[in-house]
Order: structure tokens, then sequence, then C-alpha cells
């Protein structure tokens, strides 16, 4: 009896390390310890024409996106642009793209045109991204799901650190996946061009929003103030209220990882659109 349950024993054992194992080398395989090198220098691509739908929420939502797209259009390379840092932007408020790059050059114009069709039929609409010669980049395996989430996990600190370190200006951030590896792209030039309409409006409508609640604090501010009584002393809270202050938050960001003030994926298309042109000279010398 004492040699059957030794027996079992063993063969649990042997199964938990045999599926552990397997866990393992599935998650070295899908990039676990693969080296991450984030560079600086011209994209592998010029403009690209984008077939996309927008959206507003979780960054996880993003998801049946996704697989919406590579469902329609299986041929084509998925893209996703992500436009706000979600440590400073509420989840619910989170503006993001996903789609398909039409033109990646592997496509005859038949093939194009048959697939346009099929977005168009979906709801997706169509944007030119610009060509830059300066971004921020990477790349990381794809295999799978699994990929997604260690690429989420190692890859954004890295492009972080990398912006903060040399103090560029990076945003939005996009993520284009070809069936075998997803490139990392966070333009350090002609950013505005890379949000696509529904998002520029949502900016412009919020900008209009503070300045008319700006308009109104000033309004109360030109008010008539009553003075107040000489008899007794100022409340603590009174005192409080007298010395508050507000800061603006900076504008240097990239997508997951942005710079000194804001870390991540630009927070919007308002503020420094380049980086400097030393900036440009340093990465030039470094490349």
């Amino acid at each position: 009896m004492m040699e059957v349950e030794l027996g079992l024993v063993i063969a649990i054992i042997c199964i938990l390390i045999i599926l552990f194992g397997t866990v393992f080398a599935y998650l070295v395989y899908s990039g676990l310890f693969v080296d991450i090198e984030v560079k600086a220098g011209s994209p592998p691509f010029g403009s690209l024409n984008v077939a996309y739908k927008y959206a507003r929420g979780p960054y996880k939502n993003c998801g049946k996106l996704f697989t919406e797209v590579s469902t329609l259009v299986p041929a084509l390379k998925c893209i996703g642009i992500y436009y706000d840092d979600p440590e400073e932007v509420e989840p619910l408020s989170l503006r993001y793209a996903v789609g398909a790059v039409m033109n990646d050059g592997k496509n005859t114009e038949d093939d194009s045109n048959f697939a346009r069709k099929i977005l168009q039929e979906k709801g997706y609409q169509f944007v030119t991204l610009p060509p830059v010669d300066h971004a921020v980049m990477t790349t990381f395996p794809y295999k799978g799901i699994i990929s997604i989430m260690i690429a989420i996990i190692r890859v954004y600190p890295r492009l972080k650190n990398y912006v903060m370190d040399k103090k560029l200006c990076a945003h939005p951030i996009m993520e284009i996946y070809d069936g075998h590896e997803i490139l990392f792209v966070a333009p350090l030039a002609r950013q505005e061009e890379f949000y696509v309409g529904e998002a520029l409006q949502e900016s412009e409508e919020e900008a209009h929003s503070d300045q008319g609640i700006q308009a109104d604090l000033d309004q109360e501010d030109e008010q008539p103030q009553l003075e107040e009584p000489s008899y007794g002393p100022k409340t603590d809270q009174m005192a409080a209220g007298e010395g508050n202050t507000s800061e603006n938050v900076g504008n240097v960001r990239v997508a997951h990882g942005e710079g000194d003030s804001q870390k991540e994926a630009g927070s919007g298309a308002s503020g420094s659109s380049v980086s400097t042109t030393s900036s440009f000279e340093e990465l030039h010398m470094e490349s």
C-alpha cells in the first residue's frame, strides 16, 4: 500500500514538473528573455494608408477590434495607435485607434481594393499617416497573445526610460503586427499628423470646454468680495484655501512611457510636436 502511494506521489510530481516546464518553455518562446533594443532613427516604412476604427475606453478593450480586423482582412498588417497615458488619464477617457495597414507593399492593387471594400462596409475610416525620419522604435517577437502580454510588461518601460534619458518628445505610440513580430514606433516629429480626426476633434472640444470653465472662474474672481469681519482669527481652513495654487503639467510624452512630466502615450495633440534640433543631432551621431 505504501509503495502504491509513493508511486502516485512521484507520478504527480513528475506531471507538475512537466507542466511547469512546458509553461516556462512557452514563455521563453513568446519572448520572456528576448533582448530588447530601443533606438531612434528612420522607421522601416514611409507613409501609411490605414483603415481604422476609433474608440475610447480602457486599452484592454482594444483586443476586440484587433480580433475583428484580423478576421476581416487576415492578409494585412494590424496597427494600433495609442494617444493617452493610462497613468495620467482616466480609463474611460483613453483614446486609441485600431485597424489595418493598407499599403504594406505585399498586396496587389486588386487585393487592396477588395480589403478596402470589406472594411468600408464594416464602418472603418481611412487616413494617411506621414513618413518621418526620426522615431523611437523597437521590435518584439509575436507568437500569440502571450507575446503581447510580455511585451506590455517589458517593452514599454524600456521605451519610457529611453525617451526620458534622451529628453525627447515622442508620441503617439504605434504597434504594427506583421504576423511574426511587433514593431513599436513613437514619432519624434509631425506628431499631430498621427492623430486621427476623431482624436483631434475631441482634443479641441476639451480645450474649448476648459477655456469655458476658466472664463467662468475668471468672471467669478471679478465679482466684488465681501470684506472679512475684522473680529476673530481666520480659521485654519480659510488660511489653507489662500495658499492653494495650480501647476501646469508638461507636454513631453510617450505612449505608455513619456517624458519628464508625462509618462506615456501622448495625452493629446497639444504641446510640442517635435524634438529639439540638438536632440536630432545627438540621435544622428548615436546611430
